[in-house]
């Protein structure tokens, strides 16, 4: 018995298509991309984690702002020039402000001891300066 070949034009067996290999299909070509591209999606990556640590801040700052137990104390709004040890200073009246100055950084939700001026902290204990 003889096995008969079908050939396309030209005498030449049918070509493959595309990503096909017995009966086993495969996807298309790999995506490639140019190095063009591939700066831009290393930019779009990296704008998408900005934002969500720009939003994750926010999110934080404004959960710190909202602590609860602040009802009724006094505050004061920094100025130019201020620091933290002058303002515990002056609440503690002339005693070791080093622990009133962590009980005001954990009463505002400071991670430091940088404030800013027209940053509003409250102080512990109601009193004020």
């Amino acid at each position: 018995m003889k096995t008969t070949v079908t050939t396309g034009r030209g005498g030449r067996p049918p070509a493959r298509r595309p990503g096909a290999v017995g009966d086993v299909r495969y996807p298309g070509p790999p995506l490639r991309l140019t190095r063009r591209g591939r700066i831009v999606v290393v930019a779009a990556l990296t704008l998408v984690a900005l934002g969500a640590l720009w939003v994750g801040a926010r999110i934080d700052a404004a959960s710190a702002l909202e602590h609860g137990g602040r009802e009724g104390l006094s505050w004061v709004v920094v100025r130019g020039g201020d620091t933290l040890w002058e303002i515990a200073d002056a609440v503690t009246g002339g005693g070791d402000p080093a622990p009133t100055i962590r009980r005001i950084m954990d009463l505002n939700g400071l991670s430091d001891s940088v404030i800013r001026p027209g940053t509003r902290l409250y102080l512990p204990g109601g009193s004020a300066p």
